[in-house]
């Protein structure tokens, strides 16, 4: 402090107590902590608040990190159609009503149709994504609730 009772120092002012601050948040050790009580309290809202901002960074890395990504999936049959992916159902019944549409993608996917003896096959191929499930959707949600969550 000056004979005055200013204070003397690194974070003497609101300038320089930013500059403080923007040490805290980049990790870097201050030699000259504040003295004045309103500095003290200035700097440790930025204090708070930059940890608080360090925690929140670190951790949406690490989340984007380590979670993998869904695989590509297939919205449209025309991108079903094009890719290398064979048609799972249960038995002809479904290759049948594909050979007998009118659009042509659809007619198509008769030529990669595979009938399954049972839905573990299917899974299975779907699994290993080699595959996709031809089914009613009320179906495949329930199989997905109860065999795969």
């Amino acid at each position: 402090y000056t004979n005055s009772g200013q204070e003397i120092g690194s974070v003497g002012s609101i300038d320089l107590s930013y500059y403080y601050t923007y040490g805290v948040l980049l990790r870097v050790p201050q030699s000259q902590l504040p003295k004045a009580t309103n500095t003290q309290v200035f700097v440790t809202f930025l204090w708070i608040y930059a940890i608080v901002l360090t925690i929140a960074y670190c951790t949406n890395l690490t989340a984007f990190l380590l979670v993998n990504k869904a695989p590509a999936s297939v919205e449209t049959i025309r991108e079903l159609h094009d890719s290398d992916l064979k048609v799972a159902g249960m038995g002809q019944f479904y290759k049948k009503e594909l050979a007998a549409a009118s659009d042509p993608y659809l007619k198509g996917l008769t030529n990669i149709y595979e009938g399954q003896s049972s839905t573990e096959e299917a899974y299975q191929k779907v699994l290993k994504g080699t595959a996709v499930f031809l089914q009613n959707r009320a179906f495949v949600e329930f199989i997905a609730r109860t065999k795969f969550t």
